[in-house]
């Protein structure tokens, strides 16, 4: 695990050394945890490579899992926090005449009686 924590580093400090992007320095950490994975998967119990990173892929599973479900929790919550409707949303042309394109009036509330009708 250490291991693969410092090419890691390595990989992050070289990429802003050139001048690499943010998301191709990601793209580069990407690809050194694929091959990891699948050196995981791939190898034999008790292989030494193996060991080296940790023995296990289920440590490596959670570690590119998380992010993941991280990532997919902030699309739903963006998705979950935006309007429907917003009041006047489409109508950009309408926007700038001067019709009035709805007017937003005090409504009352409705009152049930006894029996729950209405």
């Amino acid at each position: 695990m250490l291991l693969v924590g410092i090419m890691a580093a390595t990989l992050w400090g070289i990429g802003a050394l050139m001048g690499a992007l943010r998301r191709q320095r990601l793209y580069m950490l990407l690809v050194l945890f694929a091959a990891v994975l699948l050196e995981q998967l791939l190898l034999p119990d008790g292989h030494p490579l193996r060991e080296a990173t940790g023995g296990s892929p289920a440590l490596w599973l959670l570690l590119g899992g998380s992010p993941t479900l991280a990532r997919v929790e902030q699309q739903d919550r963006d998705l979950i926090t935006q309007p429907v409707f917003m009041c006047g949303s489409g109508l950009h042309s309408a926007a700038n005449s001067k019709t009035r394109i709805f007017e937003s009036v005090p409504t009352r509330p409705l009152a049930l009686s006894d029996d729950g009708t209405l």
